[in-house]
């Protein structure tokens, strides 16, 4: 299989966590570059992300143990969540990755990060660290427009951009994407080519009877559930008639286009106050979908979109042009005016090369441009143009846990138990509760990278699926179920913890009931505290025989 950066991947001393504003050399070549947006804290991991404690805290001590920790940096395992994510695309091929970063963490943080695993199998891999300051980029798509702007991808580079809070189980799935992404355009030599290719995962489940499960039974179930602002009606058709899945090779898994991406809360709108729903549109629905059997349209909401996109060059050139300039958001605006407007060709999205932009500003898009001769126009018929492009998705079937996002709290601590259980199952267990045992192309993806537990500094607790550090002091009789025990942490006499993450140093009295709940580091509980769906922020001090469910702790609360 073709590495995704095959074209030309650079050496690890050419550009390695360089510091913004500093000599950086031209980026390379590569055909594919990742790109991680890391420059936001995460608010929806309130209080593990919030910094309020620690700026109130008059003692240097006190204010080093509540420190803010940005979502990307929360300890996942025996690591953190970008640990984990530079792994796996070391594993799936990736030569040259672009880490746009918040400021204070690229300075502040106290982390330590392995930017070239020594993992078997592992591509040297070259990380250039860009730092973003919170009040300079508004969104995603602005994030992007800084790093093209300053020269940090190159131009005939195209980009799998994703973001920091991704967790991945088998780097197979980012290796897939790319992939389906490269052979897809190559069926469009003459076409509009193919702008973006999105990774989404089927998350639906079923009772016992088959019928599907709402987001509020599945999460009391303990399974992955997701918000309503994650959901989206998403309608997938067969790709165009000089393509087929069995035109992929390389891409075992389900290869769609997308025509149709809306948030769910936009859609069930009740905009006229009468208890209606607005209708679907689809623009230049009929023209689009293939003619073949089985070329049909299928709405669905049980596919997670996990903001990962392949974009191709000049999908990324053009959101640099002054046509997109105010979008700021590149999940929740940029690629669904890609979906609503691949009927209507390349022109629909790229400005014309001919014309400039306010003040005279060149509409090549940071060097990025399409051929001329492939923008064509519309006559106003709904009739696919000549150049129309493709926006296309890989899905990930039902049952497979390959990839998340550890955004909110329970998806946090859900991707916490899968890694732990999957170090310690083998791919054929993991499979074994799906119907894709038998595929050996499935199977091929299904390859998680070696998590590599240093037995001197964890130890594993099979069959209770629990992962605790050695320094750790763990009390008479306690009961832990599904948890991860940090470093340094104490956890005293007949506690019972079960779905728990407890970072370092946390000290925890006697008799104690944790479940579902996230433990910040250098917390403090007290004799007797019952805590459910609980996060504690770093650093607080939690009296004894307290009783919380579904909080979010913070010092003041006990002021």
């Amino acid at each position: 299989m073709t590495s995704p950066s095959a074209d030309a991947t650079p050496t690890p001393d050419a550009c390695s966590n360089v510091p913004y504003g500093s000599s950086l050399p031209s980026p390379p070549p590569v055909e594919y570059a990742a790109i991680i947006l890391a420059s936001t804290y995460g608010e929806r991991l309130f209080p593990l992300t919030d910094d309020a404690d620690a700026t109130n805290a008059d003692d240097d001590d006190v204010r080093q143990r509540r420190r803010r920790l940005p979502k990307h940096l929360l300890p996942l395992a025996n690591g953190t969540v970008l640990d984990r994510l530079l792994l796996s695309l070391s594993f799936a091929g990736y030569g040259y990755i672009i880490l746009l970063e918040i400021s204070e963490t690229a300075v502040d943080a106290p982390s330590q990060r392995t930017v070239a695993p020594d993992a078997p199998a592992s591509c040297p891999m070259v990380v250039r660290t860009v730092p973003l300051s919170p009040d300079v980029t508004s969104g995603s798509a602005d994030a992007l427009r800084l790093l093209i702007s300053g020269g940090h991808l190159h131009p005939k580079s195209h980009a799998m951009v994703l973001t920091g809070d991704l967790v991945v189980m088998c780097p197979g799935t980012l290796r897939a994407a790319a992939e389906a992404h490269r052979e897809a355009r190559m069926q469009y030599p003459c076409r509009g080519d193919v702008a973006c290719t999105m990774l989404l995962s089927d998350v639906g489940r079923e009772d016992e009877d088959g019928a599907p499960l709402k987001e509020s039974a599945k999460q009391k179930k303990g399974w992955l559930s997701r918000e309503d602002e994650e959901i989206d009606y998403t309608g997938l058709s067969s790709l165009p008639p000089s393509s087929s899945v069995a035109t992929y090779p390389h891409s075992p898994l389900p290869h769609r286009r997308v025509l149709l991406k809306r948030p769910l809360l936009e859609v069930e709108e009740d905009i006229h106050f009468d208890g209606t729903l607005p209708k679907l549109s689809i623009p230049f629905v009929s023209a689009l979908l293939p003619s073949s059997a089985g070329g049909g349209l299928s709405i669905r909401t049980d596919l997670h979109d996990v903001h990962v996109y392949v974009l191709s060059n000049w999908a990324l050139g053009a959101l640099n042009s002054y046509r997109w300039r105010h979008m700021t958001s590149l999940q929740g605006e940029y690629v669904p005016m890609l979906v609503r407007r691949q009927g209507r060709g390349v022109a629909a999205v790229v400005p014309d090369p001919k014309s400039n932009g306010d003040g005279g500003e060149s509409m090549s898009g940071g060097g990025r441009s399409v051929d001329s001769s492939r923008v064509g126009s519309r006559d106003g018929k709904e009739e696919e143009d000549e150049t129309a492009f493709v926006v296309s998705a890989v899905v990930v079937p039902r049952g497979l846990r390959l990839l998340m996002r550890a955004c909110t709290v329970p998806a946090y601590l859900f991707a916490c138990r899968e890694v732990v259980s999957q170090t310690i199952q083998t791919p054929s267990d993991l499979l074994a509760d799906t119907n894709l045992l038998n595929f050996p192309a499935i199977k091929s993806i299904f390859r998680p990278p070696p998590s590599s537990f240093d037995t001197a500094v964890f130890y594993i607790r099979q069959k209770d699926n629990t992962l605790i550090a050695k320094s750790a002091n763990i009390g008479e009789k306690v009961i832990l179920k599904s948890t991860t025990v940090g470093h340094q942490v104490k956890v005293g006499s007949h506690c019972k913890l079960n779905n728990v993450v407890v970072m370092e140093d946390v000290s925890m009295g006697d008799k104690c009931t944790i479940q579902n709940s996230v433990l910040g580091a250098g917390a403090e509980l007290g004799d007797g505290c019952s805590l459910n769906d609980c996060a504690v922020a770093s650093g607080v001090i939690v009296p004894a025989r307290t009783k919380m469910k579904g909080e979010g702790v913070t010092a003041e609360m006990f002021q």
